[in-house]
């Protein structure tokens, strides 16, 4: 278990796992085994076909209905809304990608729990800013059970308290986004802005997590990530429990 104590300051680059075994499940060898395979079966006459493109979602919180299609011309309005429109409880044959038009999205039309959506290596579940980086301003949490090969990006996440939490979650990448978990009085109302218990190879990736009167980064039982180039501040305990 790796501890930082460096308190309101930042972390540049803190890089977890066992090396052997990131490379074992996400390195050059499975590409290279896909490579292969594909080479053997088109010379055995089998057809392989290129994956579908996502389907794309968008949404925009001011001028979106969440009786129209989602299409960028006709966005809903909730995330909620975009949410439920990805398929439950199976894994994915095609990824989506769900499209935040700059602007904020209240609490009360984010999920409550945000559960059992399965994305997959090739059809990967992305919820990013359509806009700037850190333009679509959530003003609810985000709590993750079961959810595999998700990507947040791009967001601001300003809950006032806790921000992500992912239990029992595998695959799950936060990338150039803000993790905010300070209170209107601008001291840390979170207890841990990131919260990641019992789940497997977790990224978090150039992103700005602060906040919490405890830990601005707790991780449980986490196997393999990547925390890196973050600035990490206003854990009053730890910046960082991993």
């Amino acid at each position: 278990m790796t501890k930082s104590r460096r308190r309101a300051n930042t972390i540049g680059v803190l890089t977890l796992g066992v090396v052997a075994g990131a490379l074992a499940m996400t390195g050059s060898a499975p590409a290279l085994a896909g490579q292969v395979g594909g080479r053997a079966a088109a010379s055995a006459g089998v057809v392989v076909t290129a994956a579908l493109p996502p389907t794309q979602i968008w949404v925009d919180p001011v001028v979106g209905n969440d009786a129209a299609a989602g299409t960028q011309a006709a966005p809903v309005r909730t995330i909620s809304e975009a949410w439920a429109r990805v398929p439950s409880g199976t894994p994915l044959t095609r990824g989506v990608t769900i499209n935040l038009r700059p602007g904020t999205y209240p609490r009360a039309g984010m999920p409550n729990y945000w559960e059992l959506r399965h994305g997959t290596a090739e059809a990967p579940i992305v919820l990013r800013s359509a806009g700037p980086a850190r333009s679509a301003i959530l003003l609810g949490d985000i709590n993750l059970f079961r959810v595999d090969h998700l990507t947040l990006e791009g967001l601001s996440i300003r809950p006032g308290g806790d921000a992500v939490h992912c239990e029992l979650c595998g695959n799950i990448t936060i990338d150039n986004s803000l993790l905010d978990g300070r209170g209107p009085d601008g001291r840390g109302a979170a207890h841990e802005t990131l919260k990641v218990n019992q789940s497997h190879d977790i990224n978090v990736l150039r992103s700005t997590l602060t906040g919490a009167y405890e830990n601005a980064i707790d991780f449980v039982a986490v196997q393999r990530s990547r925390i890196e180039d973050n600035e990490i501040s206003y854990g009053e305990d730890w910046c960082a429990y991993v």
